[in-house]
């Protein structure tokens, strides 16, 4: 079996684990994308560059992806702790700190990847839903259904970079104290259980 089956396997044997972090991510794309499509809009091409209106269009996608990576960074260390005792277990049964954290960097990446494709499919989905509710807010004609090229491009490449950077430094978690109380208590276990087998 390989490296990669093995994290599959993790994956799929504890996805109840996984499904907060998973939806959590993929509701910040989700949120993100959607304010893409309009913002890139054919519709909204005669807004002039540095106009009032395009420099809140921007500063309101900057803060979407800010709150996204708040977000997504929050549900990573909430996941991360629960995650302490199986992580913990894993290097009691022999394996190293590389192993583990080249897990927890795949684990993360597939789990952002898979986030991604889901968030980006759905907003695909709701995106004529969407772009009506933003013609009823601005009270403006037009907004039609659009193929959002831009915004699907602008959606991976931002929120890819993203969890490169959280699953790289989510790797760092399993050297936090938390994460070496749990491998103690594990071993105290383990010397326990040895010591009852003894008799």
């Amino acid at each position: 079996m390989t490296f990669n089956n093995i994290v599959l396997n993790n994956i799929l044997r504890d996805k109840w684990t996984y499904i907060a972090y998973f939806l959590s991510s993929v509701f910040s794309i989700f949120i993100f994308f959607s304010f893409s499509v309009s913002m890139f809009h054919p519709d909204l091409s005669i807004i002039a560059n540095g106009s009032a209106l395009s420099m809140a269009m921007m500063a309101g996608s900057v803060l979407v992806y800010l709150f996204s990576f708040v977000f997504i960074s929050y549900s990573v260390m909430s996941f991360m702790k629960i995650r302490q005792k199986t992580l913990g277990l894993f290097v009691i049964m022999g394996a190293s700190k590389r192993q583990i954290k080249k897990m927890i960097f795949r684990e993360n990446m597939i789990i952002g990847i898979a986030a991604i494709i889901a968030a980006l499919a759905l907003g695909l989905i709701f995106a004529p839903l969407f772009l009506m509710v933003t013609r009823k807010v601005m009270q403006v004609e037009g907004f039609a259904m659009y193929f959002p090229i831009k915004a699907m491009i602008l959606t991976l490449v931002m929120f890819f970079i993203l969890f490169l950077l959280v699953s790289f430094f989510s790797r760092c978690s399993f050297e936090s104290k938390e994460s070496s109380n749990c491998l103690s208590r594990i071993r105290k276990w383990r010397q326990r259980l040895a010591f009852l087998r003894s008799f």
